[in-house]
Protein backbone atom coordinates (compact mmCIF):
# COMPACT_ATOMS: atom_id res chain seq x y z
CA UNK A 1 0.00 0.00 0.00
CA UNK A 2 2.66 2.66 0.87
CA UNK A 3 4.34 1.94 -2.79
CA UNK A 4 0.79 2.56 -4.37
CA UNK A 5 0.52 5.44 -2.22
CA UNK A 6 3.70 7.02 -2.83
CA UNK A 7 3.51 6.21 -6.65
CA UNK A 8 0.64 7.72 -6.73
CA UNK A 9 1.24 10.81 -5.09
CA UNK A 10 4.34 11.21 -8.23
CA UNK A 11 2.24 10.79 -10.59
CA UNK A 12 0.28 13.48 -9.34
CA UNK A 13 3.06 16.06 -8.29
CA UNK A 14 2.95 17.93 -11.40
CA UNK A 15 -0.34 19.02 -11.31
CA UNK A 16 -0.65 19.88 -7.48
CA UNK A 17 -3.90 17.69 -7.05
CA UNK A 18 -4.26 16.29 -3.63
CA UNK A 19 -4.73 12.00 -4.04
CA UNK A 20 -7.79 12.38 -2.19
CA UNK A 21 -8.94 14.48 -4.62
CA UNK A 22 -8.16 12.92 -7.64
CA UNK A 23 -9.50 9.80 -6.02
CA UNK A 24 -12.98 11.41 -5.54
CA UNK A 25 -13.07 12.74 -9.07
CA UNK A 26 -12.15 9.65 -10.58
CA UNK A 27 -14.63 7.70 -8.47
CA UNK A 28 -17.38 10.63 -9.74
CA UNK A 29 -16.20 10.49 -13.61
CA UNK A 30 -16.26 6.38 -13.43
CA UNK A 31 -20.13 6.51 -11.56
CA UNK A 32 -21.04 9.34 -14.85
CA UNK A 33 -19.89 7.23 -17.44
CA UNK A 34 -21.55 4.07 -16.66
CA UNK A 35 -19.55 1.93 -17.46
CA UNK A 36 -19.93 3.08 -21.10
CA UNK A 37 -16.32 4.15 -21.75
CA UNK A 38 -13.20 4.58 -20.36
CA UNK A 39 -12.50 8.24 -18.33
CA UNK A 40 -9.69 8.74 -20.88
CA UNK A 41 -12.20 7.79 -23.73
CA UNK A 42 -14.29 10.28 -22.78
CA UNK A 43 -11.53 12.98 -22.19
CA UNK A 44 -10.18 12.32 -25.47
CA UNK A 45 -13.71 12.62 -27.15
CA UNK A 46 -14.78 15.90 -24.90
CA UNK A 47 -11.00 17.57 -25.88
CA UNK A 48 -11.82 16.33 -29.67
CA UNK A 49 -14.94 18.34 -29.10
CA UNK A 50 -14.17 21.78 -27.68
CA UNK A 51 -10.97 22.24 -28.35
CA UNK A 52 -11.53 22.87 -31.95
CA UNK A 53 -11.27 26.78 -33.12
CA UNK A 54 -14.22 28.04 -33.41
CA UNK A 55 -16.03 32.08 -34.16
CA UNK A 56 -18.67 32.38 -31.62
CA UNK A 57 -21.31 34.53 -34.08
CA UNK A 58 -24.98 35.33 -32.90
CA UNK A 59 -28.16 34.05 -34.94
CA UNK A 60 -28.86 37.51 -36.70
CA UNK A 61 -24.99 37.20 -37.76
CA UNK A 62 -25.09 34.14 -39.17
CA UNK A 63 -28.70 34.61 -41.11
CA UNK A 64 -27.26 37.33 -42.73
CA UNK A 65 -24.49 35.54 -43.94
CA UNK A 66 -26.61 32.34 -44.95
CA UNK A 67 -28.73 34.63 -46.98
CA UNK A 68 -26.05 35.85 -49.32
CA UNK A 69 -24.45 32.89 -49.42
CA UNK A 70 -27.50 31.28 -50.61
CA UNK A 71 -27.98 34.41 -53.43
CA UNK A 72 -24.65 33.68 -54.42
CA UNK A 73 -24.99 30.12 -55.00
CA UNK A 74 -28.05 30.38 -57.46
CA UNK A 75 -30.55 29.85 -54.73
CA UNK A 76 -34.20 30.89 -56.23
CA UNK A 77 -35.54 34.11 -55.05
CA UNK A 78 -38.41 32.44 -53.35
CA UNK A 79 -36.41 30.37 -51.74
CA UNK A 80 -34.11 33.15 -50.17
CA UNK A 81 -36.82 34.81 -49.02
CA UNK A 82 -38.92 31.90 -47.58
CA UNK A 83 -35.68 30.90 -45.30
CA UNK A 84 -35.25 34.65 -44.60
CA UNK A 85 -38.45 35.00 -43.79
CA UNK A 86 -38.59 31.57 -41.43
CA UNK A 87 -34.87 32.27 -39.88
CA UNK A 88 -35.76 36.09 -38.68
CA UNK A 89 -38.34 35.19 -36.56
CA UNK A 90 -35.99 33.13 -35.01
CA UNK A 91 -33.29 35.38 -34.91
CA UNK A 92 -35.00 37.73 -33.18
CA UNK A 93 -35.66 35.18 -30.55
CA UNK A 94 -31.96 33.92 -30.09
CA UNK A 95 -29.72 37.16 -30.91
CA UNK A 96 -27.27 35.33 -28.88
CA UNK A 97 -24.20 32.97 -30.24
CA UNK A 98 -26.16 30.55 -31.76
CA UNK A 99 -24.03 27.53 -30.31
CA UNK A 100 -25.33 28.71 -26.91
CA UNK A 101 -29.11 27.91 -27.60
CA UNK A 102 -30.15 24.17 -26.43
CA UNK A 103 -32.60 21.54 -27.88
CA UNK A 104 -35.23 22.52 -25.23
CA UNK A 105 -35.04 26.41 -26.27
CA UNK A 106 -35.40 25.10 -29.92
CA UNK A 107 -38.57 23.35 -29.03
CA UNK A 108 -40.30 25.85 -27.05
CA UNK A 109 -40.13 28.47 -30.13
CA UNK A 110 -41.21 25.66 -32.56
CA UNK A 111 -44.02 24.88 -30.16
CA UNK A 112 -45.24 28.69 -29.76
CA UNK A 113 -45.53 29.40 -33.24
CA UNK A 114 -49.06 30.01 -33.98
CA UNK A 115 -48.91 27.33 -37.34
CA UNK A 116 -49.52 23.93 -38.38
CA UNK A 117 -47.31 21.19 -38.13
CA UNK A 118 -46.66 20.81 -41.62
CA UNK A 119 -45.37 24.72 -41.03
CA UNK A 120 -43.64 24.23 -37.90
CA UNK A 121 -41.80 21.34 -39.83
CA UNK A 122 -40.64 23.62 -42.51
CA UNK A 123 -39.17 26.23 -39.40
CA UNK A 124 -37.66 23.17 -38.11
CA UNK A 125 -35.77 22.72 -41.53
CA UNK A 126 -35.15 26.14 -42.04
CA UNK A 127 -33.52 26.24 -38.38
CA UNK A 128 -31.55 22.97 -39.36
CA UNK A 129 -30.49 24.69 -42.56
CA UNK A 130 -28.63 27.67 -40.38
CA UNK A 131 -27.70 25.27 -37.97
CA UNK A 132 -25.46 23.77 -40.82
CA UNK A 133 -23.90 26.30 -42.54
CA UNK A 134 -23.18 27.65 -38.75
CA UNK A 135 -20.79 24.36 -38.67
CA UNK A 136 -19.52 24.54 -41.59
CA UNK A 137 -18.23 27.79 -41.41
CA UNK A 138 -16.87 27.07 -37.61
CA UNK A 139 -19.33 29.29 -35.99
CA UNK A 140 -20.70 26.64 -33.97
CA UNK A 141 -18.91 23.54 -32.48
CA UNK A 142 -18.59 20.50 -35.36
CA UNK A 143 -20.61 18.21 -32.63
CA UNK A 144 -23.55 21.41 -31.85
CA UNK A 145 -26.50 19.68 -33.73
CA UNK A 146 -29.34 20.10 -31.18
CA UNK A 147 -31.86 19.51 -33.58
CA UNK A 148 -30.93 15.70 -32.91
CA UNK A 149 -33.45 16.00 -29.64
CA UNK A 150 -36.49 17.81 -31.69
CA UNK A 151 -38.47 15.81 -32.87
CA UNK A 152 -40.44 16.89 -35.63
CA UNK A 153 -44.45 17.62 -35.51
CA UNK A 154 -46.46 15.23 -36.38
CA UNK A 155 -48.29 15.63 -39.95
CA UNK A 156 -52.09 14.61 -39.71
CA UNK A 157 -52.63 13.33 -43.57
CA UNK A 158 -56.00 14.46 -44.85
CA UNK A 159 -57.30 13.05 -47.92
CA UNK A 160 -57.23 14.94 -50.92
CA UNK A 161 -60.15 15.95 -52.35
CA UNK A 162 -60.95 15.73 -56.14
CA UNK A 163 -63.82 18.45 -57.49
CA UNK A 164 -65.41 17.52 -60.67
CA UNK A 165 -65.76 19.50 -63.12
CA UNK A 166 -69.61 20.09 -62.33
CA UNK A 167 -68.54 20.76 -59.16
CA UNK A 168 -65.81 23.60 -59.77
CA UNK A 169 -68.30 25.10 -62.17
CA UNK A 170 -71.18 25.34 -59.25
CA UNK A 171 -68.09 27.41 -56.87
CA UNK A 172 -66.80 29.60 -59.50
CA UNK A 173 -71.09 30.70 -59.80
CA UNK A 174 -70.90 30.88 -56.35
CA UNK A 175 -67.90 32.67 -55.54
CA UNK A 176 -68.80 34.73 -58.65
CA UNK A 177 -71.93 35.98 -57.41
CA UNK A 178 -70.65 37.16 -54.23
Amino acid sequence: DCTAYLQAKAALGPIQVRLELAAHEYRLCHDLLGGRASIVEAVRHFAEAKVEPVTPKTGPEILKELLEVRKKEGASNVHVKDLGGRLRKFAVEFTCPLSSVSASQIHDFLLGLDVGARTRNNFRTSISNLVGFARQRRYVPRLYNPLIDVPAAKEIRKPVEIFTIEEMRSEERRVGKE
